[in-house]
Parts: structure tokens; C-alpha cells; sequence
């Protein structure tokens, strides 16, 4: 499964440009700025496309991978002071599991999800930071060189 996760990580950094790139247009127009909503939905087509382009099980392995990035660390939310917006900060814990191992804990869970859900919750929600944590947790790209 973590070789799979190595051929998969061009994959997840497309994931992780279009994730970045629909926050930050979807942030601009929230802040009032004038966003782009032509840009947008072509943002979104595309990234909806590489999803469907993809396998369920590439899905699978790849949300694995995100949701270790998720978890696998210690969050703490911080008041900013003013309104609503809070600050997620991560901090380092140690992680005594081996890669492989990690990979077929968190991909357990995901064995009964379909394609179409798999889709929604990439598409659904921002998963660039996440996944790039998990990316550096499982060492993906060290593994690589």
C-alpha cells in the first residue's frame, strides 16, 4: 500500500494545487474581493475531472494518506480575539508506527466507501493542508530520492 502511495504522490500534489488554488479564490470572494467565478468553476471542473479520472482504490489510498495527515499530529485552535476565525496550529508527536503500517490502519476504515463518496469529501472540503502533512508524516517524498 505505501509503494502505491509513492506512485500516487504526483497525483496528490495536482490534488493539493487545485485544493490550495479553489481556498484561495474561495477566501478572495468571501473577504468581498472580486473573485473570478469563471476561474472558479473551471477550477472546479478540472479537479472534479482528475477525480473521476481516477480508481476508487487510488481514492482510497490517497484519503488514507490525508486523514494520517489529520490525525496523526496534535491540533490546538486558538480565538484570534476578534470574531469568529480561529487558528489551528499543529504540533509534533511523536508517531511510533511504521509507514506501512499507518497506511493499513487508516485504510481500514475506508474499505466500504464508494467512488462517489470518496469524490464528494475531496471535492467537499479543503484537503491540500492535509494531505501535505501526510505526505511529510509517511515520508512519501524522502522515499522517492
Amino acid at each position: 500500500m505505501l509503494t502505491t502511495a509513492k506512485e500516487l504522490l504526483p497525483l496528490m500534489k495536482r490534488i493539493i494545487e487545485y485544493s490550495g488554488s479553489i481556498d484561495s479564490l474561495e477566501a478572495r470572494q468571501e473577504d468581498g474581493s472580486e473573485g473570478n467565478p469563471e476561474e472558479m468553476a473551471r477550477l472546479k471542473q478540472e479537479y472534479a475531472a482528475l477525480l473521476e479520472s481516477m480508481s476508487r482504490e487510488d481514492l482510497l489510498i490517497i484519503r488514507a494518506v490525508a486523514d494520517i495527515g489529520i490525525s496523526e499530529r496534535g491540533h490546538r485552535f486558538t480565538d484570534e480575539g476578534e470574531g469568529p476565525a480561529y487558528r489551528k496550529s499543529t504540533f509534533e508527536i511523536e508517531i511510533r508506527s511504521a509507514s506501512e503500517e499507518l497506511m493499513a490502519n487508516y485504510h481500514q476504515y475506508l474499505v466500504y466507501h464508494t467512488k462517489e463518496q470518496e469524490i464528494r469529501y475531496f471535492t467537499g472540503r479543503g484537503v491540500g493542508l492535509d494531505l501535505s502533512e501526510g505526505i511529510h508524516i509517511l515520508e512519501l517524498e524522502r522515499c522517492l530520492r
